[in-house]
């Protein structure tokens, strides 16, 4: 039996209001994650990869094999939380292979490039594969150019998908000195082999065709830093080379609408489907500001469709220097940002909407950034999940090296049919049950009001049980409601929760009364399945419930 309740109705009856969501997504540090034997100079998160639950991070300095030898760390997420699983070496590793130096990751498949080994000569190069059974890495291979020679660089840049993998080599000579070409690998079985060597048809000397490559199914995208454009010294271009059965064969070459000397246009490029993503690093919007471009295909054509700069743009800041694209999400590298410290470093989210709109949505800082970390010298970005390596953070010691995890949140819980309004004041409180699937609660919103002047704090919380102790609690001064209902957001620090479980968002206040109160809108009908409406007239020490009735709401987390 309902309960009476002290108090008004506000709103008798209406049509049905589905009440829309403008909240912006935000992005949380999860974690910073420091190799637990790094050692001073190691540059841990030089290179970094990210699929799924997993990330590969490059420390190409490390000394395990020798000097500079390098290595490379695996880390797996449970329950939302960073482990190392895995150091991995390079089974012949030596002194100055810099192993490690660029890394990536699909699936259970490791590929990491050793531009200094010297199985074909001085800096010839060489990368390696390892492959995850269980939590179990082992190495699977050791690649070389079938044609390395001294000086090569091969495994200076690498990109992989499914049983394909693609490795730079940006010193090769073939077009003249320091002209630079890519290697194509198969998988068959457990057995690598080369398929092809790419090598562009306008191929120049000092091109470093090669330097940056990204690889998406039958498509390569492949950076020519070096590349002069109509005597505009590096300026730089970008490749695109698609493969029909096993041939693979240059389809576009891509080039900025402003092309201008020393861009460095193709430092950093990233494929996703159709759309290409390409740094140029010191592309001026103030000396060396640098930005990124986006490119799309449609049938065979490539066409430019947006350029993207640093709302924040400023001198020497090398936005673009590193790029990574998931779908509609953009992550660029800025590792000479000095916003908050003599490069410190940023990295910048940008988002897609439509087919052709692109905005910045946030700024990522890492939570402890200091002078010359060089937060932002990798990135990626998988989802919802994005991370950044800082190789000159001194986390163990001075230049380990970190890489920070950061996480965008979702809209995980919500009801937004609004119907009616219930009052709260002084001792009659409200609350909400509902049922996250997320671990993290970040933020919540609610769709109130005010009628004439209440002056005492609005408060919300979150409780396992009703009769339970207040997991977190924030409080909105009166000056903050909204006469008219409308959403209001209250922020919290992360709150661990467990998914499946049932939470209660409580409102409530200490004074008002029948002239001066709050209203929290609700629909009726059950418009929410996991939770229900639930009133208590004495401050919380009883609770009726309404099982047919829900609050508006929104829970957000990670």
């Amino acid at each position: 039996m309902r309960k009476k309740i002290i108090g008004i109705f506000v709103c008798m009856l209406l049509i049905a209001i589905v009440v829309p969501n403008v909240g912006a997504a935000n992005w949380t540090q999860m974690q910073k994650l420091i190799a637990g034997d790094s050692g001073a100079g190691d540059d841990f998160g030089w290179s970094v990869s990210l699929s799924g639950d997993t990330v590969l991070i490059g420390a190409y300095l490390d000394d395990d094999n020798g000097a500079d030898s390098g290595s490379a760390y695996v880390y797996t997420r449970t329950a939302g939380t960073w482990t190392q699983q895995a150091k991995l070496l390079a089974g012949d590793g030596a002194e100055g292979d810099y192993f490690g130096y660029s890394v990536v990751l699909a699936g259970d498949t490791a590929l990491i490039g050793a531009w200094g080994d010297d199985d074909n000569g001085g800096n010839s190069g060489s990368a390696y594969v390892f492959i995850r059974t269980g939590t179990t890495w082992t190495q699977q291979a050791k690649l070389l150019a079938s044609d390395g020679a001294v000086e090569d660089h091969f495994g200076c840049s690498v990109s992989l998908a499914g049983n394909t993998a693609l490795i730079g080599a940006e010193q090769d000579d073939d077009n003249g000195e320091l002209s630079g070409s890519v290697y194509v690998f198969t998988r068959t079985g457990t057995t690598w082999v080369q398929q092809q060597k790419l090598l562009p048809l306008d191929g120049q000397e000092g091109g470093f065709f090669g330097y940056s490559i990204s690889l998406d199914k039958n498509t390569a995208l492949i950076g020519a830093t070096g590349y002069d454009y109509n005597g505009a010294m590096d300026s730089g271009c970008v490749y695109v080379f698609t493969r029909t059965s096993t041939i693979w064969t240059q389809q576009a070459k891509l080039l900025s609408s402003d092309i201008s000397e020393a861009d460095n246009f193709g430092v950093s490029v990233s494929l996703n489907g159709n759309t290409a993503l390409i740094g140029a690093e010191t592309n001026d919007n103030g000396v060396n500001s640098g930005s990124a471009y986006v490119f799309i295909r449609t049938g065979t054509t490539w066409t430019q469709q947006r350029k993207l700069l640093a709302s924040d743009s400023a001198a020497d800041k090398f936005f673009g220097y590193s790029v990574s694209l998931s779908g509609d999400i953009a992550l660029i590298g800025a590792p000479r940002d000095s916003d908050h410290g003599y490069y410190v470093g940023a990295a910048y989210v940008f988002t897609r909407t439509g087919s052709t709109t692109w905005t910045q949505q946030t700024k990522l800082l890492a939570s402890d950034g200091v002078a010359e970390d060089c937060f932002g010298c990798s990135v990626s970005v998988d989802g919802n999940t994005a991370l950044i390596g800082a190789f000159g953070d001194d986390g163990n010691r001075v230049d380990s090296g970190s890489a920070y995890v950061f996480t965008k949140e979702q809209l995980d819980q919500q009801q937004t049919r609004y119907q009616k309004n219930l009052v709260f004041y002084s001792t009659q409180w409200n609350a909400q049950s509902f049922i996250p699937t997320v671990t993290t609660l970040t933020r919540a919103e609610v769709y109130i009001s005010k009628t004439c002047s209440p002056t005492s704090a609005m408060v919300l919380s979150i409780r396992s049980s009703l009769k339970g102790a207040d997991l977190v609690i924030v409080s909105k001064p009166a000056s903050d409601i909204p006469t008219s209902n409308g959403w209001v957001e209250f922020d919290f620090t992360n709150l661990p929760v467990t998914p499946g479980s049932t939470y209660y968002l409580v409102l409530k206040t200490t004074g008002g009364n029948s002239k001066n109160y709050y209203n929290w809108g609700y629909g009726i009908s059950t418009p929410y399945t996991n939770g229900m409406q639930w009133t208590s007239a004495n401050g919380g020490s009883k609770w009726t419930q309404f099982a047919k009735n829900d609050f508006c709401f929104k829970i957000y987390g990670i």
